[in-house]
Parts: structure tokens; sequence; C-alpha cells
């Protein structure tokens, strides 16, 4: 059993308002699933420091809870921050992988059954290229194949090209914004950005908003 950290501790307590507020966003995300094969998604902010990992490993848990297989990869090679999070090891993990290595390594059932965590690895010089290249848009592929969900957390869309790299990949994108610190600027450049690769944006989730702790809108 993996050690949580205590953000994810409390985000996951039962009948908290953010546990309320995931499985919300849960059955959000299962529906359009069903409609439309939403099946690997990325998770994303404008900007650092807006709780784009603790929403990927929320909503990763909460899925997994239904009993579904659910893959959470960590791409965020610059600054990971899920093997913290999930007190596992950071490596070996995605950059070990993309860079050669063989079969990518999950720790597996981590922290919830069914949840299988792909960590970010060994932090490597050559990021974006190893995100943007034909191996990684394979493994996605791949999880997808094999996972009901997978879940990407990735870099801030405004300070690297990684998040819109893996967009192109994927099956939609989730947009994580916390309350009082996002400009609206910042936002509509960030949604500007998802647009002009044509990413599907399936919402945004506003984190620390005092009227509903987590919650997606259209």
């Amino acid at each position: 059993m993996t050690e949580l950290s205590s953000s994810l501790q409390r985000a996951l307590e039962a009948n908290s308002p953010a546990f309320e507020a995931f499985r919300s966003l849960r059955t959000t995300i299962r529906f359009q699933a069903e409609e439309h094969a939403q099946k690997a998604l990325v998770v994303t902010s404008a900007g650092p420091q807006e709780g784009k990992s603790l929403v990927s490993t929320c909503l990763a848990s909460s899925l997994a809870q239904l009993g579904l297989r659910v893959t959470l990869v960590d791409a965020n090679l610059r600054t990971p921050s899920l093997h913290t999070m999930l007190g596992v090891s950071q490596e070996p993990g995605l950059a070990d992988y993309l860079g050669g290595a063989d079969g990518p390594a999950f720790h597996e059932n981590c922290g919830t059954a069914g949840l299988n965590l792909l960590t970010a690895g060994a932090v490597p010089e050559n990021a974006p290229d190893l995100l943007a290249s034909q191996r990684m848009a394979d493994l996605i592929a791949d999880l997808a194949a094999a996972s009901d969900h997978v879940i990407l957390d990735t870099p801030p869309l405004l300070t690297t090209a990684d998040a819109a790299a893996l967009a192109r990949y994927v099956d939609g994108v989730l947009l994580v914004v916390r309350a009082n610190q996002a400009r609206r600027d910042q936002i509509q450049r960030a949604k500007a950005m998802l647009a002009q690769i044509d990413a599907h944006v399936l919402g945004v989730v506003f984190n620390d908003d005092p009227n509903a702790k987590k919650s997606l809108v259209g």
C-alpha cells in the first residue's frame, strides 16, 4: 500500500466536498466516454500552481473506485510530482521508456485498486522531443487500448509546449483553473492554444472555488 500525501488524503476523504465534486466530475467523464469514446485525457492548466496534479490524481482514483482500469501518467517531465503525491519511487518511469528502455514500469494498484501509475522517471534534458515523439503517441494508444481511462498530468500550457504536443494524441483536455489566481487573459491564451491544434476541451475544473471546491463547467 502506498503512502498518500496529506493533500490527496483530504481530497479523497469520503463525503468531503472535494470527494463529492470529484464524483460529479467522474460521472461527467464517464458519460462523455460512453457517448464519444473519451478514453485518454490530458489534464493541464494555464500557469503553474493551479492544482492540476491533484485533480489528475483524484480523478484517476475516483474512476478506479468504479472498478475501472485506470492508468495515470506523470507526463510532467520537468517538475514531476505524482510519485510524491502517491508515495512511490520516481524512477524508472516515462522518460526512461521514451529514452529507449524496455517496457514502461508501472506502480500497480497505486493507492486505489485498479489504478496504475507511470511516474515521470529520471528528468531528461530533451523533454519536449520525447513527449512529441512517435514512441509517446504509440504509448498513449497502447495504454488506451489496455485501460478504461488514461489520465496524463502535464506541464502548464503557457510555460512549455509539452501539454499542447500531448493534446494532439488524446481524446480530450481538462483545463484546471485556480480561483483568484489565474488571470482571464491567461485562460483565454490557453484556450486559444488548444483551439489552434483542434484539441477537444471537455471543460474547465475550478480549483479552490469558495462556492464549490472543484467543479466542471463547459
